[in-house]
Order: structure tokens, then sequence, then C-alpha cells
């Protein structure tokens, strides 16, 4: 789960350095220009109509030799289009938190715990027959309401 999330637009590393996503969203997924007032912070206000339709990389590793850098000194950088999926709020859902933790450990260079396994997620679902969402048709939308306007109309009686 990465809510409120930005698209990270990959492009063609230089070389000696390599690039792995580790998040996208699904081919469903569309993304949204920015309304005035933020983008004006973030001084990139997209096009009105750009809209771009189809899975978006919600997360990068990069990790190599800069070009014109000491071949001797290697980088690391994770890049995730939101720090929310971190936070307590997320931490225990469909393995946020093994994610963030794998990625601070990978960005240590401590890769000695084994690697994190891709989860679903899938909300519970209830099954009903339909004499089963009738009757509970029946208790919810007619008789509740009928109780409570009885209950209404016993107390006004008794008060008047």
């Amino acid at each position: 789960m990465f809510p409120q999330a930005r698209p990270i637009r990959v492009g063609t590393p230089p070389a000696g350095v390599a690039v792995s996503i580790l998040a996208t969203s699904s081919q469903d997924s569309f993304t949204r220009p920015l309304t005035s007032g933020a983008g004006e912070l973030a001084g990139t206000e997209p096009a009105a109509d750009a809209e771009d339709h189809g899975g978006q990389a919600l997360a990068v590793a990069v990790e190599g030799v800069w070009p014109g850098a000491d071949p001797g000194k290697h980088f690391r950088m994770v890049l995730a289009g939101t720090s929310k999926f971190a936070t307590n709020e997320y931490f225990p859902y469909v393995s946020n938190g093994e994610l963030g933790v794998a990625m601070l450990r990978w960005l240590a260079a401590d890769e000695t715990m084994p690697t994190v396994q891709p989860q679903t997620y899938s909300p519970s679902e209830i099954a009903l027959t339909s004499r089963q969402m009738r009757d509970v048709f029946i208790v919810l939308e007619v008789l509740l309401p009928l109780s409570t306007l009885l209950c209404g109309v016993l107390v006004w009686w008794r008060r008047r």
C-alpha cells in the first residue's frame, strides 16, 4: 500500500548504474495533474490535460558507480513516491514494514536477511444468499426505522 504516492519517472541510467523497480501501481491506475497551489510550491505544474494511464513505478532502487567518480566508490539509493508506506498507520499492512526494513538493510549493505516475499491483499468478503440479503434488508431498512418511529410516537404519546 503506497497511499498518496507520486509516480517516479525512470529513465535510462548512465553506464555503471543499475536501476531496479521495487514497487509499481496496477495497470488500472492513472495519474492526475496537481491541483493549483501544490504544483506552484513544487514548481512542477503539469499541463492541465496531462494524464498517464497504466502501471507507474512507486519505489526504485539505484546502485553503482557514478560516471566520472572514483571507481572504488559505490553508491546506493532508494527512492519512494511517498514516505507514508512506512508510517505507523500502514506499517503492518501488506508487508509495508518488511519492505521498509529491507530497504534500510539494503542501503546499509546488510543483506543477511532473506528477501521480502510478495503478498497479495484481499479485503474480507461476506457472501450472502438471496434470502439472507432480503432478511438483512428488511431488518435494517424497514424494521429498524419503523421501530425508531414507533418509539418516538410512544414517547410523544406519553408526554402529551
